[in-house]
């Protein structure tokens, strides 16, 4: 028997995995540069003011910075994580340039008084049952990436527009205060999930210069009058008394939207008698807001308001523009442009509304990208839509009514709930590369009776990924067209000729048609195809016969009940099957030869053989 135990110990020791205890890192610095993570030398001890070159603390370690450390500068420069980091007692500089930082389950983060703390925009992440002590230092954007973290001091944010507490996990404030920098560089504290509530335990604790989007509170709280008020972004619980939202009026020609000074309560009202909007504020721009022609609005804040109302300003055309900033503008509910004034910028907007809202185009193209983001929300065209740039579908509904769409491309992502009626206008996508580029599942496509068109006719490739969707008609006017997914359409109109590449149906897909049409003639061919060596690419109809001409056909199988007739005037290359290479008759689908080599010869009631003799 104490052999087996023997034996059985033995066995522990061998084959349980190691389990690695926490090691202490201490940084002193002097190695090959001053990164977190440089190696050959590292900038770290195992003890308080020892030698370094000790091992870069990992996942498991606790990061020290003490008086020993010294009044350098200790940069992170990629993404770390550790168990806890700690810096009690540190004189010098610790800069955040890039990637994330990361304290992992049961760790903490404890900065210190006497340090200088450069976070720049980078991120901080905290895992199940982590601290954090601020000391009064200014945070980066933090991520709550799992379980609950603890404040063990108030919590005050840096002075960036972007900054945000995002919640997978839950915050407890432990009675302390959560701040933005300043009423006009707020902090939104949100769920990392639109439409999905996360909890703050707030105990006696307050905000300041927040704005609040999918939090729910433990108990009842009026925040409608916090340093810097109190702003609705959508989805909170019903234990917030928000701001009263009101409408403020722009008064000052040119000028930066965080200017109080730009703003009235009222249409040519007294300067700063308005206030820099809320998300749940309106914005309107009218005959009073601009002296003349000539002025720019410069949309300096991630978070505008609700309603956006530019239909009043007449003649005086301003321009509405996204500073180069890492922002986008987020509207939570409808937007309204004036014929004449241009939107620019170099970032795009955002549609956040939670009900029902509208988009008033008025001729006015946009230079960047929108959004579509509107939980249990409505987004309805009340004109055509037209865009240099891609318009993005990520949550709720948008309704084209009978408006036409036009943008470099139509991407649908996330697997969140959406809702896309394309009306009866016309879509028409100008980009490359997958300038309909749809890759997701939560969607439901109402195709109605719109029309879809590829138009861009450069050689460079361009994707059509259908999805599998049912669609009305896909009417290609460019080169080098590939559709993807096993698709369904109404007329599939190729309307490309003497370009190159034409339109390729993808890699062992179906597209299943009601009617192919063309435009092609005698010295406009158009190029159809598969792929070579790809599997079996499929046009398919059950439509008694499909009738085109003047195409050049390769690698592709038509199939279904219908007879489909390339023309006689159309080239067949090879790998093709099921095509009909004559003039489409109104007779017997079966008079003519086939790709399959079929002689051609009548079938009826018999055999009938060539030299005229015949069978019954």
């Amino acid at each position: 028997m104490k052999y087996f135990k023997y034996i059985f110990f033995i066995g522990l020791f061998l084959f349980l995995p190691n389990i690695s205890e926490a090691a202490d890192r201490y940084w002193v610095g002097g190695g090959a540069s001053t990164n977190w993570n440089a190696t050959s030398n590292t900038n770290w001890s195992a003890t308080s003011g020892g030698s370094n070159n000790a091992s870069v603390p990992g996942a498991s370690d606790n990061a020290i910075f003490d008086v020993n450390s010294g009044a350098g500068t200790s940069n992170i420069s990629a993404s770390i994580t550790v168990l806890s980091a700690t810096f009690t007692g540190f004189i010098g500089t610790l800069t955040h340039s890039a990637g994330t930082l990361t304290i992992t389950t049961n760790g903490s983060l404890t900065l210190g008084a006497g340090m200088t703390y450069t976070p720049s925009a980078s991120r901080t992440a905290f895992g199940s049952g982590t601290t954090l002590t601020t000391a009064g230092q200014g945070m980066s954007p933090i991520t709550i990436a799992a379980g609950t973290l603890t404040l063990q001091d108030n919590l005050t944010f840096m002075d960036l527009k972007q900054a945000d507490l995002i919640l997978v996990g839950a915050l407890d404030m432990n009675g302390f205060t959560v701040s933005g920098n300043s009423a006009t560089s707020r902090i939104l504290i949100t769920s990392n999930i639109l439409g999905t509530q996360r909890t703050i335990t707030r105990g006696s604790g307050a905000f300041a210069n927040a704005d609040f989007r999918d939090i729910d509170l433990e108990a009842s709280y009026n925040c409608s009058a916090i340093t810097g008020l109190c702003g609705d972004a959508g989805g909170n619980s019903a234990d917030f008394t928000f701001t009263t939202a009101t409408t403020n009026y722009w008064i000052g020609n040119t000028g930066n939207w965080n200017d109080v000074n730009e703003w009235a309560s009222t249409s040519g009202g007294s300067a700063a008698t308005g206030r820099v909007p809320l998300p749940q504020d309106d914005a309107t721009f009218d005959a009073n807001s601009f002296s003349g022609t000539g002025f720019t609005v410069t949309a300096n804040m991630p978070r505008v308001g609700t309603n956006i109302d530019f239909s009043a300003v007449g003649t005086d055309n301003p321009t509405w523009t996204v500073p180069n900033e890492s922002y986008n503008n987020t509207i939570y509910g409808s937007l309204t442009l004036a014929s004449g004034m241009a939107v620019g910028g170099t970032n795009g907007r955002i549609f956040e509304g939670r009900g029902s809202f509208t988009l008033t185009n008025a001729g006015v193209s946009y230079s960047r990208a929108i959004t579509i983001s509107m939980v249990d929300g409505t987004l309805t065209l009340l004109d055509a839509y037209s865009s240099v740039s891609t318009i993005v579908f990520t949550n709720g509904t948008f309704d084209a009514d009978v408006f036409s769409v036009t943008g470099s491309g139509v991407s649908i992502s996330g697997s969140a709930t959406k809702v896309i009626n394309m009306g009866s206008g016309t879509w028409t996508v100008t980009g490359t590369g997958s300038p309909w580029g749809w890759a997701t599942s939560g969607t439901t496509l109402n195709e109605e009776t719109s029309t879809i068109v590829m138009s861009n006719t450069l050689a460079t490739a361009k994707t059509f990924a259908g999805a599998g969707e049912t669609y009305n008609n896909l009417t290609i006017t460019g080169d080098n067209v590939t559709i993807t997914g096993n698709n369904t359409f109404n007329v599939m109109a190729l309307n490309n000729p003497d370009l190159t590449t034409g339109v390729i149906i993808g890699t062992g897909s179906t597209q299943t048609i009601t009617n192919l049409t063309t435009t092609a003639a005698a010295t406009d061919v158009v190029v159809l195809s598969g792929v070579a060596g790809g599997g079996t690419e499929t046009l398919t109809s059950s439509t008694s016969q499909i009738c085109v001409d003047y195409l050049t056909i390769t690698n592709l199988t038509a199939a279904g009940t219908a007879a489909w007739y390339a023309g006689a005037n159309s080239t067949d290359g090879t790998g093709n099957g099921g095509w009909l290479f004559e003039a489409c008759t109104s007779g017997d689908p079966n008079s003519a030869s086939r790709q399959s080599g079929v002689p051609n010869e009548k079938v009826r009631g018999g055999f009938k053989v060539r030299g005229g003799v015949k069978f019954r």
